[in-house]
């Protein structure tokens, strides 16, 4: 991995970049880092593909500032890292909040994206139920409490037989969670609670896209059933 930082909307963001040929771009969740691509990575270059892994901001290495995040923002500094990196038009990939963040692209640079991978995600807003839901994890947050927002994340990331066989992935992926930012768990907690709902502009967003749903990923197999 070629590991690099780079000034991006003012911010330090840090990224990995692997491999040559046609560009492929990926998004991690909330609240991870760039790491949970590794895995990927190496057959991704295999199959000919130049990777690029970036910390969002508030998340891994990149800067955190204390400010206002939402899925815009976030955009922005990807389109501005295809720009620093000279890259027109990539393969885009996002997982869970990554997910939110690439249909955000999709609509605002389209001309971007050669192609879309939607990874456990869904298009629709936040319930007013989750949307307490995040601010009650944004309170906690903000007073000290990670961890409450770590237990609520790794339920989701993992399903309940993955605590007992995959004990060592689940204690990595804690570790990438508790070592995320206060000001990143807030900042994506705001973005993901006042994130646009989708649903309705499916129809209008012509990026040819593949949607990749987990197995036991129940609660986005039943939405995507409801479009």
């Amino acid at each position: 991995f070629l590991k690099m930082r780079a000034k991006i909307n003012g911010l330090d963001l840090f990224f990995e970049v692997k491999g040559g040929g046609r560009p492929i771009l990926l998004i991690h969740g909330f609240p991870l880092n760039r790491k949970i691509w590794e895995p990927q990575v190496p057959v991704l270059v295999q199959a000919g593909f130049k990777v690029i892994t970036p910390d969002l901001r508030g998340f891994g290495e990149s800067e955190a500032p204390d400010d206002l995040y939402s899925m815009d923002l976030f955009s922005d500094d990807l389109a501005a890292l295809l720009d620093y990196l000279d890259i027109e038009k990539a393969v885009i990939g996002g997982m869970a909040m990554g997910g939110y963040i690439l249909l955000n692209f999709m609509e605002r640079y389209p001309k971007r994206i050669e192609k879309a991978i939607l990874m456990v995600t869904r298009p629709g807003g936040d319930t007013e139920a989750g949307k307490e839901r995040r601010t009650s994890l944004m309170e906690k947050a903000q007073q000290g409490d990670k961890e409450e927002v770590v237990k609520a994340f790794e339920a989701v990331l993992f399903e309940e037989e993955g605590f007992a066989k995959r004990k060592d992935l689940v204690d990595l992926v804690r570790s990438w969670m508790r070592a995320t930012s206060v000001n990143g768990m807030v900042g994506g907690l705001m973005a993901m609670r006042d994130r646009k709902d989708y649903t309705s502009l499916l129809p209008e967003l012509t990026t040819p896209t593949r949607v990749v749903v987990a197995e036991l990923d129940k609660a986005v197999k039943l939405e995507l059933a409801k479009e």
